[in-house]
């Protein structure tokens, strides 16, 4: 899986799963969107935004702590935030089969161009959020 399939389908297919495991490289870049768009709506709404942030986070945290070999509650734990950057378990787990160390998990599949333009306008908002997150604060600073 490359990047892009692994950002599509944490931001959006798998969005409220919990079951299964999920790779550093899929966790990492959602890790990374999530933020700016919380904080958006923090500036907005700040109780909601605080809350979706906190229902968006719980899934992909959970199964990137399956995917070590943990239970979904540890992401309770203080040092859970060093997991993170554990690699994946080799094989099948209690959580089920690793999806780094599978051989279809290497087999090419044709391109999806759709995929490629969501990909690509996620990163022009996030682009555009980030400017406009500098900005509001650089105004409100002065």
């Amino acid at each position: 899986m490359d990047l892009g399939d692994a950002v599509f389908d944490s931001m959006f297919r798998k969005t409220f799963t919990i079951s299964g495991r999920s790779r550093r490289s899929e966790f990492f870049p959602y890790m990374v969107m999530l933020p700016p768009f919380a904080l958006l709506l923090c500036g907005f709404l700040p109780v909601v935004g605080a809350i979706v942030f906190l229902i968006l986070w719980i899934a992909p945290v959970v199964r990137r702590l399956h995917d070590i070999g943990r239970c979904g509650w540890w992401c309770l734990h203080p040092m859970s935030f060093f997991w993170f950057f554990k690699d994946s378990d080799p094989g099948t787990n209690d959580y089920g089969p690793s999806p780094k160390y599978q051989p279809e998990a290497f087999s090419h599949k044709p391109a999806d161009k759709s995929r490629e333009i969501a990909l690509a306008w996620l990163a022009f908002l996030g682009v555009v959020l980030f400017i406009t997150l500098i900005v509001i604060a650089v105004t409100f600073i002065r």
